[in-house]
């Protein structure tokens, strides 16, 4: 019953609305009987245009009704809803202004988000020489190598094509059966090793096609940025002979022993 009235309660302001509520749900009586004296209260609403200037004739209304159904209902009481009413009548206008901020703040994001686009900066040219990014053979460029290319050009004299190693420095920077270098470095343009890796004809193509290795765009990069900085070439550290380094100084040589000490001391 009450659902089907409510459809009637439309355009009218929270106020007269929650009275109305208030009223049915402190009436001791059935539903039937409710129903009517919501009917009645809603014509008497509609009849005084449900503007906030009828509060007075509204409370003298309710009093009338309340005193026929049997209940009473003083001033004191009728005046505290009614300041209660105010103070959610004051958050709703409220959250209509607040809504009404939000749907113009609304309005302004696409123009914001245009704009925001169009200053935003390119992002980088992963493609690009990076110098002020040095690249290391042995992090860089040596697992590269050992994975994409050792099975062609690798140790495995069985197993190794066209005669070139590229897993120490003379295959690396000696001279090519064909002709030219594999590497030479400051220039990659006249390096097979980055041709080879870089173009796009798959005859010459490497790794070649049917060995399932290919070499992703970063690392192709990788290796041409390491032949143009230089080409700097780390033996393996097992190869690499031990050099005594220089000892130290220190503030109390009288404390020093062995060069160990030194060491010790100095960091200290």
């Amino acid at each position: 019953m009450i659902k089907t009235e409510m459809c009637r309660w439309r355009g009218l302001p929270i106020v007269f609305l929650a009275f109305t509520f208030i009223l049915i749900l402190i009436t001791p009586r059935s539903w039937a009987v409710e129903s009517e004296t919501l009917k009645a209260l809603i014509d008497n609403l509609e009849d005084l245009n449900a503007s906030p200037e009828s509060i007075i004739d509204l409370q003298r209304r309710i009093q009338n009704q309340s005193k026929e159904n049997g209940l009473t209902v003083s001033n004191d009481e009728v005046s505290e809803i009614e300041n209660h009413l105010r103070e959610i009548e004051q958050r709703q206008a409220e959250l209509a202004e607040r809504i009404q901020t939000l749907k113009s703040a609304q309005e302004l994001l696409p123009a914001l988000d245009a704009n925001r686009d169009s200053n935003a900066p390119a992002p980088p040219d992963e493609s690009s020489s990076s110098l002020e990014s040095p690249i290391d053979f042995g992090s860089d460029i040596k697992p590269i190598l050992s994975n994409k290319c050792f099975t062609c050009h690798g140790p495995d004299e069985n197993q190794r094509k066209a005669g070139l190693r590229l897993d120490h420095r003379e295959g690396v920077f000696g001279p090519l059966k064909s002709g030219g270098f594999a590497v030479v470095a400051g220039k990659p343009d006249q390096s097979e090793l980055f041709h080879r890796v870089s173009t796009s004809d798959e005859a010459d193509k490497m790794p070649p096609a049917n060995s399932g290795e290919s070499l992703t765009p970063e690392e192709i990069e990788r290796i041409r940025m390491w032949i143009e900085q230089g080409a700097d070439w780390e033996e393996h550290w097992s190869f690499v002979p031990p050099v005594r380094p220089d000892l130290p100084q220190v503030s109390n040589a009288e404390w020093v022993r062995n060069e160990v000490d030194a060491f010790v001391l100095a960091r200290l």
